[in-house]
Order: C-alpha cells, then sequence, then structure tokens
C-alpha cells in the first residue's frame, strides 16, 4: 500500500484532525507530481479525474488549515494581549514601599502642604481683611466723637449765652 492508498482509506475528518499543516503540503505536492506525470504518460486507463478531486480537496483542507492557523495565531494575540491589561490591572495595586506608591505618597504630602499654606494665606488674609474693616470704623466712630464734642461745644456756649440774657431779668 502506497501513501495515496493510505489517505484514500482514511475519512476527511480523521485526515484534516491528525494532519499537520505541513503534511497537507506535502501531499498536495505529491498529487501535483503524479497529475504531472500522467497528463506526460498519456494514460487513459488511469483516470486523471480523481486526482484532480483529491487534489481540489487537499487544497480546500490546506486553505481551512490556513484560516484555522491565523484564527489561532490572533486568539493568542488577543490572549497575550489580555494577560498584559490583567497585569496592568493588578500592577495598580499599591504599596507604600513599591515605586510607584513611594512616587504617589511624595505627591500627597506635597498637596497637603500646598494646601495647608493656602489656607494659612487665605485665613491671614481674612484676618488683614478685619484688622483694616476695623479700623475704619474706629476711625469713622473717632471722627463722630469729634463731631459730638464740637457740637457740644458750641451747645454749652449757647446754653449759656442764653442764660447770661436771662439772667438780668430776674
Amino acid at each position: 500500500m502506497d501513501s495515496t492508498e493510505i489517505t484514500q482509506s482514511q475519512s476527511p475528518q480523521t485526515r484534516s484532525s491528525h494532519a499537520s499543516y505541513e503534511a497537507l503540503e506535502l501531499e498536495n505536492q505529491l498529487l501535483r507530481q503524479k497529475l504531472g506525470k500522467y497528463q506526460e504518460s498519456g494514460h487513459a486507463a488511469h483516470s486523471p479525474g480523481k486526482l484532480l478531486i483529491r487534489l481540489g480537496q487537499r487544497e480546500q483542507e490546506i486553505v481551512a488549515l490556513e484560516v484555522i492557523s491565523d484564527n489561532e495565531k490572533e486568539v493568542e494575540e488577543k490572549q497575550r494581549r489580555i494577560e498584559n491589561y490583567q497585569r496592568e490591572v493588578l500592577g495598580t495595586g499599591f504599596s507604600p514601599y513599591s515605586i510607584t506608591g513611594k512616587k504617589l505618597l511624595s505627591k500627597l504630602r506635597t498637596l497637603q502642604a500646598e494646601n495647608e499654606e493656602l489656607g494659612k494665606q487665605l485665613s491671614y488674609g481674612r484676618i488683614e481683611q478685619l484688622h483694616f474693616e476695623m479700623a475704619l470704623k474706629n476711625e469713622h466712630i473717632a471722627r463722630l466723637e469729634r463731631m459730638l464734642q464740637g457740637g457740644m461745644g458750641e451747645n454749652r456756649r449757647l446754653f449759656l449765652a442764653n442764660a447770661a440774657v436771662q439772667m438780668p431779668m430776674i
């Protein structure tokens, strides 16, 4: 039994499940060589139609294996991407001792110090504003007191003048 008879005795499913891409390529080449010999010799007794059918089947199996191979490569690439993404997600969890953790804690301390400084400036500015308003009000009060003193002096002078005028009448 030669290799062509062995492959004929196997079912197509068995061949495609057990055959590798390279084996099918080799068998395809052998079938093409036999077809070439039949065509050259002009043997009418051996029908090249069977060889052509088998050759066509092998080519279909090769194309199917190429598609499967491409799909497997694509699946492997996507699996690698998934693993990379999983590693990235797991890597985002950090400890204070990891490089990322140390950087984040340093940034956190810097931001806290900055917030405290801004808070002090804000409260200091508010206190200064209140002191300024208080000084303005004190100045206003002093001016009103001076006006009141000036008015009281005028009232007293008028009172004394009025009293002096009324006294000779008594």
